[in-house]
C-alpha cells in the first residue's frame, strides 16, 4: 500500500506475440494466493494489469485487497516457421497449389489444417516449454490437448497461394476440402510440421568418416537480448567514473569497456541452446565434443558459428545367427570344497607366540627395518613394529627368504634387488640393503575340521551339512559364471563379423569414463587419482592410452547389440520397463517410485538396458554351442 504506482511495459522478442498477462498475489480478504488474467486481444493487457495492481494495493489511507509480493507473468505466443520435408520457410505456412497435369495455378481450392496433437514434447508455443500442453492462435486462446478440435481453412488465391498465419509449434494434417469443377483431388493427406525455431542451420559432411560440420546462425536480435541479460547479471560489478557502482547504463559500459565485454557470456547464453536444437532438428547422433569456431560475433549482426562433431557410425552386422562357440561348463568336485574349508580354517585361525625356536615359513614376524641404496637411506624404506607373514610374498623378492632362521632380538643385513618394473623409478632395478631386527614370532594355529567347527562358523550342526552348503553355493556361482562367459563368448564371436569405423571421440569418451571409474574406486580406499598415477609413474593420458583396446571392444559390443535390436525389431514392453524402474527405485531406498516412473531419462535408460538384455538372450539362443 505504501509502494509507488507501477507501470508495466512488455517487449516481446522477435517473432513473439504477447497473448496475456497473469498477475498473482495474496488476497487480503480471502487470505489466499490468487491470480487474475488479462488477455491482450485489444493490446491493453499491460495497461489493464498495471491499473489493477495500483488500485488493488490501496493507498496510505486504506489498504487494498493486494498484499505481499506481486508476480507479473507475461505469456507469449510465437510466430512459427515451417518445415515441410526438407524445405524450411522462415515465415508463416505458405505454399502454392498448381495442377499436377499442366502446372497451371489453381484458384479457389479450399484447404483444411487440423491439429494432430503432437505438441507435448517439443512445443515452443509458450515462453515456458516445460509448462506447455497445447496452444493455438485463435479466439479461444489456449486449449488443452484432450479437448482440442482446432482446425483452420484457407482458400487458394488467384496466384495459387495459400497462407496459414501465426501457427504455433506442432504437427498438423493438411487436406484438400474442395476444388474447381473438372479437377480431381488427389487421395490422402499431408503431415505438416511447424517449428518456431528461427535459427538457421546448415549441415555438411566433412572429408572425415562419421563427421559433420554444422553452421549455425542465431538472429542478431536474439544475440543482443543475450547481451542485455549478461549486462543485467553483471551490472553490479561495473565501476565507471561518474556513476555509482553498478548503476552505469549498458551503452555507457560498452563505450567504456567495448561491446566485446559481453560477447563471451552472451555466446554461451545462446550457443548451447542453438547447438542442441540443431542436433535435435537434424537428427544428428553426436558421439564427441563439438569443435566450435566463431565465424561472426558482433553487436547488431547475426551470430554465426560452426561446430564440427563426430556422429555414431553405421554398423554392418555380418553373420550373427548360428554363431558357433565352445560349451562352457564348470563342475564342483571334492578338492574345490576342501579348498574352501581351508580358507575358512585360515580365517578362523589364531596366532600363538613362539619363543623357543627360530623364524619359520608361515610364521608372522614383528620386525624393525630400514633400507639403504648405495649406503643412503631412501624415503619410505623404514618401519618399526612391522608385522610380516613369511611366505606371503608381500615384500621385495628375496627379503622373506633371508629372514627365515632369525631368532628373537637378532639383527641381520638383508641384501635384495628391486624389480626392474618397480613402481618407484628411483628404486627400480637397484641393489639395496635392509637392516632388520626381529622382535617377535607368532605361528598360526588352525581349528580342527569337525562338527564343532561347523557349529562355530555356520548355522549347520555337522561338517557334512556345511560341506553340502558350500558345494550348492559353488554350483550356483558356477552357473552364473557359465552364463556370463557364454554371453561374452557369443558377443566376441558376433563382433568378429561386425564392420564398423569407430570415431576417435567415442574412444576418448569411453576411456575417460573408465578413468573416472578408477577414480571412484580409489576414493573408497582413501586415495586420489593423482596419488595413484604418481605411484604408477604414469600420466592420465598414458593410462587412457592403455585402456583403448578395452574401450574399443566395449564400444563395438554396444554398437553390435544396437544393430541386432534394430535388425530383429526388439522392443521393451511397458510392463518390463515399469518392473525395472520399480526395482531401481527400491535399490535407491525409495518407498515411492513416482519420481522414477515419471522421469523420462530414467525410463529411456531402463528401456535401452532391457532391449540390450533381450538382444543378448536372442544371440545366445540362436548360437550353436558345441
Amino acid at each position: 500500500r505504501y509502494s509507488p504506482d507501477v507501470n508495466i511495459k512488455v517487449t516481446p522478442g522477435t517473432g513473439m506475440v504477447l497473448d496475456q498477462i497473469i498477475v498473482t498475489y495474496f488476497d487480503r480478504k480471502t487470505q489466499k494466493n490468487t491470480g487474475k488474467t488479462f488477455t491482450n486481444e485489444t493490446g491493453e493487457a499491460a495497461k489493464n494489469a498495471a491499473e489493477f495492481i495500483n488500485k488493488g494495493k490501496g493507498d496510505e489511507k486504506e489498504a487494498g485487497v493486494i498484499d505481499g509480493t506481486v508476480t507479473v507473468q507475461p505469456i507469449y505466443r510465437l510466430k512459427a516457421n515451417l518445415t515441410v520435408g526438407n524445405d524450411r520457410e522462415k515465415t508463416d505456412f505458405v505454399f502454392k497449389k498448381v495442377s499436377a497435369e499442366d502446372q497451371t495455378v489453381m484458384e479457389g481450392v479450399r484447404f483444411k489444417l487440423t491439429c494432430n496433437h503432437k505438441h507435448d514434447k517439443k512445443c515452443k508455443g509458450l515462453i515456458s516449454p516445460e509448462s506447455c500442453t497445447h496452444a493455438h492462435n485463435d479466439k479461444t486462446g489456449f486449449v488443452d490437448e484432450q479437448g482440442c478440435t482446432w482446425s483452420a481453412e484457407e482458400v487458394s488465391k488467384a496466384d495459387g497461394i495459400v497462407k496459414f498465419s501465426e501457427l504455433v509449434s506442432g504437427e498438423y494434417i493438411l487436406s484438400e476440402e474442395a476444388t474447381l469443377d473438372g479437377f480431381i483431388l488427389p487421395e490422402g493427406t499431408w503431415t505438416v510440421t511447424v517449428d518456431a525455431h528461427k535459427d538457421e542451420v546448415k549441415v555438411e559432411k566433412t572429408e572425415n568418416a562419421n563427421e559433420v560440420k554444422l553452421e549455425i546462425t542465431v538472429e542478431a536480435e536474439k544475440f543482443e537480448n543475450a547481451m542485455k541479460k549478461v549486462y543485467f547479471q553483471n551490472a553490479k560489478y561495473f565501476n565507471i567514473p561518474g556513476f555509482r557502482k553498478g548503476k552505469a547504463p549498458m551503452n555507457i559500459v560498452e563505450k567504456y569497456y567495448g561491446a566485446q565485454i559481453f560477447y563471451e557470456d552472451a555466446f554461451n547464453e545462446v550457443a548451447t541452446e542453438a547447438y542442441e536444437e540443431a542436433l535435435t532438428e537434424n537428427k544428428i547422433d553426436v558421439v564427441s565434443r563439438p569443435e566450435v569456431d566463431i565465424a561472426q560475433m558482433e553487436k547488431g549482426k547475426d551470430l554465426i558459428f560452426t561446430a564440427v562433431v563426430q556422429t555414431k557410425p553405421e554398423v554392418k552386422l555380418g553373420k550373427y545367427k548360428g554363431i558357433e562357440i565352445q560349451k562352457i561348463e564348470y563342475k564342483v568336485d571334492k578338492k574345490d570344497v576342501d579348498h574352501e574349508l581351508e580358507h575358512m580354517q585360515e580365517h578362523n585361525s589364531r596366532l600363538v607366540t613362539v619363543d623357543d625356536r627360530p623364524l619359520e615359513n608361515g610364521d608372522t614376524a614383528t620386525i624393525d627395518f630400514e633400507g639403504f641404496v648405495d649406503g643412503v637411506a631412501f624415503e619410505g624404506g623404514k618401519a618399526e613394529g612391522h608385522e610380516l607373514e613369511i611366505g606371503s610374498n608381500t615384500f621385495i623378492p628375496g627379503f622373506e627368504d633371508q629372514i627365515i632362521g632369525m631368532k628373537i632380538d637378532e639383527e641381520r643385513d638383508i641384501k635384495v634387488k628391486f624389480p626392474d618394473e618397480y613402481f618407484s623409478k628411483d628404486l627400480a632395478g637397484k641393489d639395496a640393503t635392509f637392516k632388520v631386527k626381529l622382535h617377535d614370532i607368532k605361528k598360526k594355529e588352525l581349528p580342527e575340521l569337525d562338527d564343532e567347527f561347523a557349529k562355530d562358523v555356520s548355522e549347520f550342526d555337522t561338517l557334512e551339512e556345511l560341506k553340502k552348503s558350500i558345494k550348492d553355493r559353488m554350483e550356483k556361482d558356477n552357473e552364473q559364471r557359465q552364463k556370463y562367459e557364454t554371453e561374452d563368448a557369443v558377443i566376441k564371436a558376433v563382433c568378429e563379423n561386425v564392420k564398423v569405423d569407430i570415431p576417435s571421440g567415442m574412444i576418448e569418451n569411453e576411456t575417460e569414463d573408465m578413468l573416472r571409474n578408477v577414480e571412484s574406486r580409489l576414493s573408497y580406499q582413501g586415495l586420489k587419482l593423482d596419488q595413484y598415477l604418481k605411484m604408477m609413474g604414469k600420466t592420465a593420458e598414458e593410462v587412457k592410452k592403455e585402456y583403448e583396446p578395452q574401450a574399443i571392444e566395449a564400444i563395438k559390443s554396444r554398437l553390435m547389440l544396437e544393430a541386432v535390436i534394430k535388425a530383429e525389431k526388439i522392443e521393451a514392453t511397458e510392463d518390463e520397463i515399469t518392473e525395472k524402474v520399480k526395482e531401481m527405485a527400491k535399490n535407491y531406498g525409495k518407498s515411492d517410485d513416482k519420481e522414477f516412473m515419471e522421469n523420462e531419462n530414467v525410463r529411456n535408460y531402463i528401456k535401452s538396458g532391457v532391449e540390450s538384455e533381450k538382444a543378448l538372450e536372442f544371440l545366445v539362443k540362436n548360437a550353436k554351442i558345441k
